[in-house]
């Protein structure tokens, strides 16, 4: 008797959507969360950003501190809570190589 697969592990990226860390929750602190599919496209233009393309978006973001609000986020507008961070996988030749980490220290 053959047996076949017991359990499917589909899951759509809304079904393992976290709601955004909140400073009420203590659970919530010292946190690495990943940057949501639409806003990996959103930052980088592509579903695979390259680290480079990390480092370049970084450093636009970085640019624009000090700077009059733009209508537009910038990546580091994605993480907002202290002692939290965010992750984002980067990709080389189209594998996963490295994670592109960003967020805020607790000092």
């Amino acid at each position: 008797m053959k047996k076949g697969p017991t359990r499917s592990s589909t899951s759509s990226a809304s079904s393992t959507r976290r709601p955004p860390p909140s400073p009420r929750n203590v659970e919530d602190y010292g946190t690495l969360r990943p940057l949501v599919h639409d806003r990996i496209v959103h930052h980088s233009g592509t579903d695979r950003p390259t680290p480079g393309r990390f480092e370049e978006v970084l450093a636009q973001a970085y640019a624009a501190i000090g700077l009059p609000p733009a209508s537009e986020k910038t990546v580091l507008d994605e993480c907002r809570m202290r002692w939290t961070g965010v992750y984002v996988v980067l990709y080389t030749d189209d594998e996963p190589t490295h994670l592109g980490i960003f967020g805020y220290s607790g000092d």
